[in-house]
């Protein structure tokens, strides 16, 4: 079976031989920086769970704090942090 997907102001609709599947447009915050969207789906996904980015290198969001190269102490900001925007990573001198 073959897709295709057409987007127009905001929403999309993935038509296939077998069902046709409508998307409002309205996606839930992906609290990840590699996020994906799979054929079928309107709205991406974290396939490797919750990340963010400290300098160029992807951390985990889980909470912990992780040292990065430059000898940082980092981890990626809650969701609604306040000063920090999302998928923001947190970085402080150690």
């Amino acid at each position: 079976m073959k897709a295709f997907y057409v987007i127009l102001l905001l929403s999309c609709v993935a038509i296939s031989l077998a069902a046709v599947n409508r998307c409002d447009g309205k996606c839930d915050f992906n609290p990840c920086v590699d996020q994906e969207r799979e054929r079928g789906h309107c709205c991406p996904h974290c396939p490797h769970g919750p990340n963010c980015y400290a300098g160029h290198q992807v951390i985990k969001g889980s909470g912990d704090i992780v040292t990065v190269v430059d000898g940082k102490n980092c981890r990626c900001a809650k969701k609604g942090e306040a000063g920090y925007e999302d998928n923001e990573s947190i970085c402080e001198d150690v």
